[in-house]
């Protein structure tokens, strides 16, 4: 509830940070304006954009990513960028720092650049990182789920970073994990966090877009559930973690990965890339496949089925083709119901993007059918992942003869030399389910004629009571995924 809320942010520290945060909005809303030219672009760029870019399902009635739940409770005026808790000294050093590229201060060559805020560095660095590690405690009001949902968080950034989360509420410097509406965080130093395309009470309300890429590809990318590599690279960097190896003696990672600092002669790669090195197909589910010139079907089925977990499962596949070749990949379908702004529950990811130590293009909606993308190279990885219910990915995939000139349709196989090609059977693969905590198995699906299942999660009852069968506004796809029986479809 909110009250909680309430009573862990009504005091005066709070309330005066409350009130510079209003100031700097306002004084940003004032400044920032768009010049004819760049507002003409941008109208041109929305109006070309397809639709499905901006269509959303509902899983949650209270919302499915930060910013529709903090939206909902009311409180994204109270914290920064919808979703972070400042401290005064925080709020002061954005806020000068605001001024700054407001005023597009020039710099001379003596003096210090303007810094890029993907880690916060000031005066002080680093004697305020978290140097000999992060401490936390938690507020009773955090119950076990948010609890659980934090040291699986510090667990992840423990895992590939030199950082580590110490228990301990007695230091002066630490983090207070506090239960209550909506979700927040302290603006830590070294946060590294992107907002979804919808991030934003404007675009709840008229279903309009707040951020867009410059590569459109990436919308449905933008609100990512996973910690990228290129935020591992940061951190690590930030707190001086890769120079626990030594460059001569650690391992040559390939594919921009880097040195392990807990471990040097192994690497931390990019996403779709494993191994020592970088230069192996991650281990688990998935398997390689060889492009040929005639289009070859994909089919990946992965979940457990039934109500949402924590954990994902995840599938890396790489599609290869001779040297000399790229890779055309298309999206022919994807399962209905999960199209969430970053495909938090659920997506394929291909990465046909030249530089592979950035996140591929994420799809999560059946509406994206048909678009095609074209690699740098002959390789591609395919990353499935899902955490809610099944979902399933259609692609097809050939190998096109590397030209420079990518402004030009790539060229068809004649349905001859098509025809003289044996396709590898479609690999269809079904994740073995595990055992995991808090999880009732599913049963049986019923299958009917068309392939629908018409199988209840095991919480339809509570939802019920919610009004989940008519008052919440879901989409028709979303109620028949998680209780179709209960709702009368079946």
């Amino acid at each position: 509830m909110r009250s909680g809320y309430v009573k862990l942010t009504n005091n005066t520290a709070f309330l005066k940070v409350r009130s510079k945060l209003s100031n700097m909005k306002n004084k940003l809303v004032k400044t920032i304006k768009q010049t004819p030219q760049s507002l003409k672009a941008l109208m041109e760029k929305l109006k070309n954009m397809k639709a499905w870019y901006f269509d959303r399902d509902k899983i949650h009635p209270e919302g499915d990513t930060i910013s529709e739940i903090n939206n909902s409770t009311g409180i994204t005026d109270d914290m920064y960028q919808g979703d972070m808790v400042l401290t005064e000294e925080q709020i002061d050093e954005i806020d000068r720092d605001t001024d700054e590229q407001l005023a597009g201060m020039n710099y001379s060559s003596t003096s210090k650049p303007r810094r890029k805020r993907q880690a916060l560095v000031d005066q002080k660095y680093p004697a305020n990182i978290w140097s000999k590690g992060v401490n936390y405690y938690f507020h009773p009001s955090a119950n076990m789920k948010a609890r659980r949902a934090f040291t699986k968080a510090a667990n992840w950034w423990e895992k590939d970073t030199c950082i580590k989360f110490i228990q301990n509420q007695r230091e002066d410097a630490r983090v207070m994990v506090a239960g209550g509406a909506g979700c927040s965080s302290n603006y830590d130093y070294g946060s590294i966090m992107h907002y979804g395309g919808s991030v934003g009470a404007k675009f709840i309300a008229k279903g309009r877009p707040t951020i867009i890429p410059k590569d459109e590809m990436y919308q449905s990318t933008l609100g990512s559930p996973f910690i990228s590599f290129t935020d591992l690279s940061i951190i690590n960097e930030h707190y001086h973690c890769k120079e626990k190896c030594d460059p001569v003696k650690s391992a040559k990672c390939q594919m921009g990965g880097f040195p392990h600092p807990q471990d040097c002669q192994r690497c931390i790669c990019p996403g779709g890339y494993g191994g020592n090195l970088c230069n192996e197909r991650p281990p688990g589910c998935g398997r390689t496949i060889q492009a040929s010139p005639a289009w070859l079907r994909f089919e990946d089925v992965i979940g457990r089925g039934g109500d949402e977990v924590d954990d994902f499962d995840v599938c890396n596949y790489w599609i290869e083709s001779p040297k000399g070749t790229e890779i055309e990949v298309r999206l022919i379908d994807y399962e209905m119901g999960v199209s969430i702004d970053g495909c938090v529950y659920a997506g394929v990811e291909i990465k046909t993007n030249k530089d592979q130590t950035l996140t591929g293009y994420r799809f999560c909606s059946p509406k994206a059918a048909g678009t095609t993308l074209r690699s740098y190279s002959n390789r591609v990885p395919i990353i499935t992942y899902n955490r809610f219910d099944t979902t399933k990915t259609v692609l097809e995939y050939r190998h096109i003869p590397a030209t420079s000139d990518r402004s030009k349709p790539s060229p068809e196989v004649p349905s001859e030399a098509a025809a003289t090609v044996k396709p590898t059977p479609s690999p269809v693969i079904n994740k073995p389910i595990t055992a995991v905590p808090n999880v009732k198995p599913s049963p049986s699906p019923v299958i009917t004629g068309t392939g629908f299942k018409c199988v209840d999660a095991s919480n339809c009852l509570s939802l019920k009571a919610q009004g989940f069968c008519d008052r919440m506004k879901l989409s028709k796809a979303t109620v028949m995924k998680v209780c179709p029986k209960m709702c009368g479809f079946c």
